[in-house]
């Protein structure tokens, strides 16, 4: 039996990007922003229609994908092409990925710097998890028990400050580059949070490639 086979439906291989027609908005930032979801290979599947799948919450939502008029003088990060290609290896298991726009000059703001020091970081992460996530598991067959949370530079800040911040709701958390300078000079920096507040039981991955400047 070929199980990529159910009522005429034939899974391609290939994940597929959906963006809804209404943007996710926060009244407490003042802002809305869209955000574009990848649904793995079968998730429309007959088959599958009662799986539900773990989901990765990723910032920096005009970066991610396979846009060739993206950014940084080349395409995104093309999380969907690295996945279609990790899935049909068996490498991964199939998942969804939920990317959501940053608001552009207040990026800052609200992925970095505490409201003590001027920013809105603590708003945008009860936005995230009281405004971003739920809107997308009503759209989408996702598994809370299996939320991720991941970003680059700032991003990678704020995903590991919503680890800290949201211990319960997040498997695990990565930061790609992580910028954690922000606060170091008012005492409300990432590390004294993590001083303060000590082990949290959620998977960190992080990393940092090239050489470091002076």
């Amino acid at each position: 039996k070929d199980d990529n086979l159910a009522a005429g439906f034939r899974i391609s291989g290939l994940g597929h990007l959906v963006q809804p027609d209404a943007p996710v908005c926060s009244e407490a930032l003042g802002n809305c922003r869209p955000f574009t979801t990848y649904l793995p290979p079968g998730y429309g599947a007959p088959v599958n229609a009662d799986r539900t799948y773990p989901v990765i919450y990723m910032h920096d939502g005009q970066n991610l994908y396979d846009d060739t008029d993206c950014c940084f003088g080349h395409t995104g990060w093309e999380v969907n092409v690295l996945l279609d290609q990790e899935i049909a290896a068996g490498t991964v298991e199939a998942a969804v990925v939920v990317g959501f726009d940053h608001a552009g000059d207040r990026r800052g703001d609200e992925y970095a710097y505490a409201e003590a020091d001027g920013g809105e970081l603590e708003t945008f992460m009860e936005f995230q998890v009281t405004g971003v996530q739920p809107t997308a598991e009503a759209l989408w067959r996702l598994d809370p028990a299996r939320r991720f949370v991941a970003g680059s530079s700032f991003g990678g800040h704020v995903s590991l400050r919503l680890a800290y911040a949201y211990p319960s709701v997040y498997r695990a958390a990565v930061s790609l580059s992580g910028a954690f300078w922000p606060g170091m000079d008012t005492g409300h920096a990432l590390r004294d949070v993590i001083e303060a507040q000590g082990q949290v039981p959620v998977a960190i991955y992080q990393d940092h490639g090239g050489t470091t400047g002076d």
